[in-house]
């Protein structure tokens, strides 16, 4: 907890939630059935960047890091001004050819 650097009680317990939310929710994921279920650990895995053994496909802290870009890209695609924004971005600093563009989709 000191590498958190928080210097109030609140901003602690604020931590705290945010990463026993962040645990609840791989636990979840780790137990999600059907595939459904492993369609999701497997794209959280591959966005958590971990390499795992191909036997076991993932792992709890992979699991917890991934969903944790997932829910933010998530709410990225939910928001329009902000993916607006990021689509622009892309357009002027992006050195590739953009996966997506609104006119054509996914390319």
């Amino acid at each position: 907890m000191e590498s958190w650097q928080q210097e109030t009680a609140e901003r602690i317990a604020k931590r705290l939630a945010v990463a026993n939310m962040a645990c609840a929710l791989g636990w979840l994921v780790a137990r999600a059935e059907g595939e459904e279920g492993e369609r999701l650990r497997t794209l959280a895995m591959r966005l958590s960047g971990r390499q795992v053994k191909a036997k076991s496909g993932w792992t709890l802290p992979g699991l917890v890091v991934g969903m944790g870009l997932l829910t933010l890209i998530w709410r990225v695609l939910a928001d329009t001004t902000l993916l607006a924004n990021v689509l622009f971005l892309q357009q002027h600093f992006c050195p590739f050819p953009p996966a997506f563009s609104p006119a054509h989709g996914f390319v």
